[in-house]
């Protein structure tokens, strides 16, 4: 059980499709749904059916989308992309309803009747420069990683744009070559063109891959549109072969954007 639809209405439907610890974006592809839907399920359509989306954003830029719901109670539901993923419904307080699973981390534990608690924050890569580079000390990669929400993907692209190796050492850094890779790192934020890459995908990024040939690289409109894409030619996906006909998938939900 890791698959999850979110359809929501506002003049059409909008799917959004959660596979944990995998991807979320919307859909425009159709699935298979189970026979039977799990009690987690149930109990997440007894609460959120016909609730209002009020908001959603990315919580201290990691892997957790924040979605504000309100039916006559406000609710919070917590898409955790860490590890294997995970579903967490909270009250207005960030009480935990319940979660699809119960885990426990170093700082914190998801489980029935425990607050809901953020992991530790680390840097958003917009607040890298130079000085705080130059601070760090062994290889690039677990250096920059350890304080900063980068993936090592990301990271290896800005790399490629300053001129240097992953496993270059900070110590051996100079400040120009600091300042050039803080330069590439903010750089791909401000890009905007989802882009898959190979005649049949191989991968995919928010911002166009230097590391990689522009030859069979596909540009989209949205992220949404290339992860959608790259998910149906992935290898054992249930994906029917005709777009544009919304349905349910797996474990589905129904509400309604304001």
């Amino acid at each position: 059980e890791n698959k999850f639809l979110l359809r929501f209405y506002k003049e059409k439907n909008f799917d959004l499709l959660v596979e944990l610890g995998t991807r979320i974006h919307l859909t425009n592809y159709t699935f298979e749904p189970p026979k039977q839907p799990s009690s987690f399920t149930m109990f997440l359509r007894k609460r959120l059916e016909n609730a209002v989306l009020k908001g959603i954003e990315q919580k201290n830029f990691d892997r957790i989308v924040f979605l504000e719901l309100d039916k006559k109670e406000e609710y919070f539901l917590a898409i955790e992309m860490i590890g294997k993923g995970n579903l967490v419904l909270c009250d207005s307080q960030l009480n935990i309803l319940l979660p699809l699973r119960r885990e426990v981390f170093a700082t914190r534990v998801i489980e029935k009747g425990a607050r809901y608690e953020f992991p530790e924050k680390k840097l958003s890569p917009l607040e890298l420069d130079a000085g705080k580079i130059m601070g760090l000390s062994g290889e690039l990669k677990q250096a920059i990683t350890k304080i900063a929400s980068i993936s090592s993907i990301y990271l290896e692209e800005a790399c490629h744009r300053a001129g240097l190796n992953l496993d270059f050492k900070v110590e051996e850094l100079t400040k120009e070559q600091a300042e050039e890779l803080a330069k590439a790192i903010n750089s791909l934020l401000k890009e905007c063109s989802p882009t898959l890459y190979g005649e049949k995908p191989f991968a995919f990024a928010p911002f166009s891959l230097k590391k990689f040939s522009q030859e069979n690289a596909n540009k989209f409109n949205s992220f949404s549109e290339a992860l959608d894409e790259y998910y149906a030619n992935a290898p054992e996906q249930p994906v029917s072969a005709k777009q544009g006909k919304k349905a349910s998938l797996l474990h589905s939900l129904q509400g309604q954007e304001r």
